[in-house]
């Protein structure tokens, strides 16, 4: 039985101690068997509001274990700044001994100042209330204090904000424990709707925009807060407090400082946001609740919301050179183009056919994400393993809608999640490209609970680029090494702190769990999976067919990120040099390598627009099998280059479009497709621009 051992210490806030504890107690409402226990370093204590402690027993009469909890809450700051505090060391050595012991030592608010004293926080990513966020600093300077986030976990180390985050982070140590739907319970019987996750900053839509004294506009807001889902039009709003639709509106806007329309908004995004922690809600039930007419409408607001980490980080770079190069809007368009994903709007008559399973071979599944995934990261690791010819390999996603890949065309997933488990079939190998989200809170929970539900001691993970993710989200990399795109690496570890998270490597594995760098490194994950299961042999003869220019898989990589100069490259392609209207011509029988290698590539380089084409305008099947829908129609094109990426390619694919030039690829020469592409770019653009889109690629 586990035990939650708190300390009492003099000077106690109340609500420090009080939260937590009904976190757990209700805890054991819903059947989790554990112990409370009390301890402090005085005989009697009384609290900041004057109730007093007797009879508490003194600290050293704990038997606390590995696993066991143990909570120091807040004090008054004033005894914490004492010399009577700081001189508590028995009780702070003790502290020490209990986390050397594998004790779990948890802080709420000023605790954390116990910790400090402990010598806990030496080299320690940690937090506290933010009017102490310097003193903490001041005090203890080794330590790494963050400040804006509700707790930080460090190993076995929590810290937590002020007062209600104590109740934050319990919620959180109980879903470690016992896992997000059994704690959605215990908050929703404490009646604590709106629970916050560490990613969370301190600041809280439900706390932000009430520093006002307006009886009427509290009531609007308490009751949009309790109806997400209504209409709440304004007329019904102005009727709860008896004013007119203008007057609400008007007052609302001077006391909060926001409409109620960006209020609401911001309402149904936080609440949605918190929902969807939970693997039990689809996204459809979340947008209901939450108010949203759409599924699509509430995904195309959290993406707007929280758009990927990649797009931001060179968008940004790219638009600080913008803005010192004064020219006009059609110059952006290639910064607007490097960042839209447009979603499938055709027709779904599509014949969606299983390819053949063979139960002599092993089955190699490519999770795929309907509203987006990474072109290279799916294709490659697909073609690679078909080349086996070892090898059951399906791309396999929620839906029976076409997959909309990153970037250039889209492709039909050759079966279901659903699918594979009412076929019995059991995967070998999970590969998880990068999917639609970087982060803990856009994980899409049907996704992340089929991988775990699939994953045996014998099942090979490769996670692909920022796929690392999702792998990550499963829990199966806890304490396993992990790595993902060097310009993402940090931005991602900061939503998973349990991986062990490595730079400076192509691919790193533990066991049967592999992880690669960011795209390029697709190649050589899968070519070390490949060697693992079928041998070296199969493993060159792959090698070998798509030109790979060294004998083994790379492990050795730069994690290389953007330098000024870097971003200089990119504002000078983009202003002063030609941003062309790409075109790929889709064609049955088509290498989905080479496809993937040349657009993935491309579409690094800012064009002015990049789309896909077939003849006829119909999808086309590709050498493996997977079906491909082009992105646009042949007679709309307006084109100045026209890439044909193909073996089969005739001199009737000149006279497609006669207006754009025609680029042939031909691998008779046996050239790594990915070198003949960067020396293309390197001729056109220079070698500084290549170096760019080398670090897009991660490929270093």
């Amino acid at each position: 039985m586990k035990k939650f051992a708190f300390i009492i210490p003099p000077f106690l806030e109340i609500l420090d101690l009080a939260g937590p504890i009904q976190v757990f107690t209700e805890a054991r409402f819903y059947g989790f068997e554990l112990a409370l226990q009390y301890y402090s370093y005085e005989d009697q204590v009384t609290c900041t509001s004057g109730l007093p402690f007797s009879n508490i027993r003194n600290y050293n009469e704990a038997s606390l274990g590995e696993g066991d909890y143990l909570f120091i809450p807040r004090m008054d700051f004033n005894y914490v700044s004492s010399f009577e505090f700081k001189t508590q060391r028995k009780f702070f050595n003790w502290i020490k001994t209990c986390a050397d012991n594998k004790v779990y030592v948890c802080s709420i608010c000023y605790g954390a100042f116990a910790l400090g004293h402990a010598g806990l926080l030496k080299d320690t990513e940690c937090t506290t209330h933010w009017r102490r966020i310097e003193a903490l600093q001041a005090e203890f300077s080794t330590a790494k204090v963050i400040s804006d986030i509700l707790f930080k976990k460090s190993n076995n180390i929590y810290t937590s904000a002020g007062i209600s985050a104590g109740i934050d982070l319990s919620l959180e140590i109980l879903e470690e424990l016992k896992g997000a739907l059994f704690t959605h319970k215990v908050a929703r019987g404490l009646v604590v709707y709106h629970r916050r996750s560490h990613n969370h900053t301190q600041k809280s839509i439900y706390l932000d925009y009430r520093n006002h004294i307006n009886p009427s506009i509290h009531i609007v807001q308490d009751h949009l807060i309790d109806h997400l889902s209504d209409d709440n039009s304004i007329e019904e709003l102005a009727s709860l407090v008896l004013m007119s639709a203008r007057n609400l509106s008007r007052v609302f806007k001077e006391k909060t400082g926001t409409t109620i329309l960006e209020y609401l908004t911001m309402l149904r995004l936080e609440y949605a946001k918190t929902m969807i922690n939970n693997p039990e809600f689809t996204i459809e039930y979340i947008a209901s609740k939450c108010g949203f007419k759409t599924a699509r409408q509430l995904q195309r607001i959290l993406k707007t919301n929280n758009k990927k980490m990649r797009n931001k980080t060179i968008l940004k770079s790219a638009v600080v050179v913008a803005s010192i190069s004064v020219l006009l809007f059609n110059a952006c368009q290639p910064l607007r183009e490097f960042g839209t994903m447009p979603a499938y709007e055709g027709t779904n008559s599509f014949s969606y056919a299983t390819p053949s399973y063979d139960s002599t071979k092993k089955t190699v599944v490519i999770v795929a994400n309907n509203v987006g995934t990474e072109l290279f990261d799916m294709m490659a690791p697909y073609y690679l393993f078909n080349a086996t010819e070892k090898a059951n390999v399906y791309i396999v996603a929620k839906s029976k809608i076409p997959i909309v890949v990153k970037k250039g065309f889209y492709i039909l997933p050759q079966n279901t999640f659903s699918g594979i488990d009412e076929s019995g079939i059991k995967p070998d190998v999970i590969v998880i490209p990068f999917l639609s989200a970087d982060d803990s809170i856009h994980q899409d929970p049907v996704i992340v609970n089929w991988i775990r539900s699939h994953y045996t001691p014998s099942t090979s993970i490769l996670a692909i680029c920022d796929g690392a993710a999702t792998a990550a989200a499963t829990g199966f990399f806890d304490g396993k090494p992990i790595t993902a795109h060097a310009s993402d690496y940090d931005g991602i570890r900061t939503f998973f702190s349990k991986p062990i998270w490595k730079k400076n490597a192509g691919v790193v594995n533990s066991g049967n769990l592999y992880s690669t760098a960011g795209v390029s490194n697709a190649t050589d994950g899968s070519l070390m999976v490949i060697n693992k299961i079928f041998g070296t042999e199969t493993m060159n003869k792959v090698r070998e067919n798509i030109s790979y220019p060294y004998r083994l898989p790379r492990t050795e990589h730069q994690s290389n990120t953007f330098a000024f100069s870097n971003k200089v490259s990119i504002g000078r392609k983009i202003f002063f040099s030609s941003n062309k209207k790409l075109g790929f011509l889709l064609k049955d029988g088509m290498n989905e390598f080479e496809l993937a290698a040349v657009m993935d590539t491309y579409k690094r380089t800012f064009p002015k627009s990049i789309e896909s084409f077939s003849k006829d305008d119909q999808a086309i099947e590709t050498k493996y099998g997977l079906t491909l829908i082009p992105t646009d129609k042949i007679n709309n094109a307006n084109l100045e280059e026209l890439h044909v990426v193909s073996s089969l390619s005739s001199a009737q694919d000149h006279a497609v479009l006669k207006s754009a030039k025609v680029v042939m690829y031909d691998n008779g020469q046996k050239q790594y497709i990915i070198n003949d592409c960067l020396q293309r770019i390197s001729a056109e653009y220079g070698h500084g621009f290549e170096k760019v889109v080398k670090l897009m690629l991660d490929y270093n």
